[in-house]
């Protein structure tokens, strides 16, 4: 029972996930047709005022959630704590839900946040296992694999109901990792070994000293080891090492948004725990 539950949870949060996809896809096309930017508050309004065919309290929660993902983007995948901080950027003050009157209920798990019915029905659960805990649209809706967004978006219409989309998560990647809203990358054999993986997939194993110059040695997923200092360039996304320090190495890596801008942003090589 356990089981069936979960695989319905997985289901539900990467259809949703791939309505959200679909619809800053539709954003970006927004923008890009606009010789004029307009604010991101005003970009996702409009697209969300157009989905005509929602009930009121899914149009709001769309708006929420992707408020909520341009959020993450702009602070290091970091989510909110509370709807406030959304507050003036995305909203005038915090969205009510149409069925109550009241505003949106919200809460944060770790690295997955809850909204609405999800997180009214898991503030009251009894305690239980994860999979009976988890209501619909209680798994953060930006928990998609990379390789799941891609057959995603290379399968969904964005015109058909969502009832039409069908996926099966079967065999793959663990789906709660968090989601990736960068371009996609294309991984080619013809990379330098440092550069065909993502940054996240290396460990630091050792700190080196080389001609006064601070050095480390790290690791890729297969095991092998490479040394490295300021200024060379690791991950999919020609990252550049711009500090090393005791017990991490710090990489800078430049994307551009749904937006269109360009952000960057540091991801830290963590030094390789024991065992």
């Amino acid at each position: 029972m356990a089981q069936g539950n979960r695989r319905t949870i997985i289901k539900n949060a990467i259809t949703i996930g791939a309505v959200l996809a679909a619809i800053q896809i539709g954003i970006v096309a927004y923008y890009k047709s606009t010789s004029k930017k307009v604010p991101i508050r005003q970009a996702i309004n409009e697209r969300v005022d157009a989905m005509k065919d929602l009930p009121a309290p899914m149009r709001e929660m769309r708006r929420i959630q992707l408020a909520l993902n341009d959020y993450k983007m702009n602070n290091g995948g970091k989510i909110p704590a509370d709807l406030k901080q959304l507050i003036p950027t995305y909203f005038d003050s915090v969205p009510n839900d149409p069925s109550t009157g009241k505003p949106f209920e919200y809460r944060v798990e770790g690295t997955r946040y809850l909204l609405g019915n999800a997180a009214t029905k898991e503030r009251g659960a009894a305690a239980g296992s994860g999979a009976n805990k988890r209501g619909e649209g209680g798994v953060d809706l930006g928990t998609v694999t990379e390789e799941e967004k891609k057959m995603l978006l290379a399968s969904l219409d964005q015109n058909a109901p969502v009832e039409k989309f069908n996926y099966d998560p079967s065999q793959k990647k663990d789906p709660f990792r968090p989601f990736d809203v960068a371009p996609d990358v294309q991984i080619s054999g013809d990379k330098p070994p440092l550069q065909r993986y993502n940054v996240e997939q290396f460990k630091m194993t050792a700190v080196l000293e080389s001609e006064g110059q601070p050095s480390a040695m790290i690791e890729d997923p297969s095991g092998h080891g490479y040394s490295v200092k300021k200024g060379t360039k690791v991950g999919q996304r020609d990252g550049e090492v711009i500090d090393i320090m005791a017990d991490r190495v710090v990489v800078l890596e430049t994307e551009v948004d749904f937006t269109g801008e360009k952000r960057t942003r540091t991801i830290d090589i963590l030094m390789k725990g024991p065992g």
